[in-house]
């Protein structure tokens, strides 16, 4: 063995000086909150990226990574088909059945939203086959809960106002009525008001179906050919009646009726709808009084009413 092959002499054993492992120079982190950092993002991209709004409304990467996340799930959902012109009635089933509470049964809402200068005391209450009729009506349509509860509000609305017409159309005519008979009858009006209503009561004790009748309907209780015909039945019994019970010469014939307390009701809520509805706190002492004189007015009309 030469001296250069013997690894015994020193140094004999390496065929070069060791290498030193050269280190990672440390990177710097990037703050993927940052705004500017994504700013510089943008900025390299191509223009018709740059210009993307949902890009530029974009805060940092970490937004960016929300909406990524957010439009992954959303791939996911169940998405209803948009509906087309030419669909069969079958795809237009399947459409509304998505759409309609499940089983389609619909829940009647407790409460609905009136308009401005409505009052929730006026709301009707439907019998059973009306609410089944509306819910039938919304199954056709394929409404869902929401939609349903929109018409249910509707109608209630529509009902309202067509019974706030009613009662004012009621109003004028018994107003015509009562001003038709006082020009007729002049000052002798309160006088033979007081004998129709004697004339009446004694009647209507002997055949209760007259009294049904007549109180069923305040245009009959108050037209001028009704108070004139027990007027002219008074005029011929003479001081064989007995005195009415009822008798109020101040008011039209029938005025305890439950269609003229309701509507003597409607026009104290609508005339002084503004006063009942304050804070009576925030009232001088004059409109208090009054507004409490109200009140009462109405609650004697209440019991009158349900008694």
């Amino acid at each position: 063995m030469s001296e250069e092959e013997n690894p015994s002499t020193l140094g004999g054993g390496l065929e070069s000086a060791p290498q030193e492992t050269p280190q990672a120079a440390p990177t710097q982190g990037i703050d993927f909150a940052s705004p500017d950092v994504y700013k510089q993002f943008v900025s390299s991209l191509p223009e018709n990226l740059q210009s993307v709004q949902s890009i530029q409304n974009t805060e940092n990467f970490q937004a960016l990574a929300d909406q990524m996340v957010n439009a992954q799930s959303a791939l996911g959902k169940k998405r209803l088909e948009a509906p087309q012109e030419d669909w069969t009635q079958e795809q237009w089933d399947g459409y509304y059945d998505q759409i309609r509470p499940e089983g389609g049964e619909y829940e009647i809402p407790e409460s609905i939203n009136l308009p401005e200068g409505y009052n929730a005391e006026n709301i009707p209450q439907f019998e059973d086959d009306t609410l089944q009729e509306i819910v039938d009506l919304a199954g056709t349509m394929g409404l869902s809960q929401q939609q349903f509860n929109q018409l249910y509000g509707a109608y209630n609305t529509m009902i309202m106002d067509a019974e706030n017409l009613n009662t004012q159309e009621q109003q004028d005519t018994l107003k015509e009525y009562n001003m038709s008979l006082r020009g007729e009858w002049g000052g002798l009006y309160d006088q033979n008001l007081q004998a129709s209503n004697q004339a009446y009561e004694a009647i209507a004790n002997d055949i209760p179906e007259i009294r049904e009748l007549v109180e069923a309907n305040p245009y009959v209780a108050n037209h001028p050919g009704v108070l004139k015909l027990f007027n002219k039945i008074a005029e011929i019994s003479g001081d064989s009646l007995p005195l009415a019970t009822n008798t109020d010469p101040t008011s039209g014939f029938g005025k305890e009726n439950v269609h003229s307390i309701r509507a003597q009701l409607q026009d104290l809520d609508t005339n002084n709808k503004e006063l009942l509805l304050s804070n009576p706190s925030a009232l001088p002492l004059d409109q208090r009084a009054e507004r409490d004189a109200l009140l009462a007015k109405r609650q004697d009309l209440f019991n009158k009413l349900y008694s």
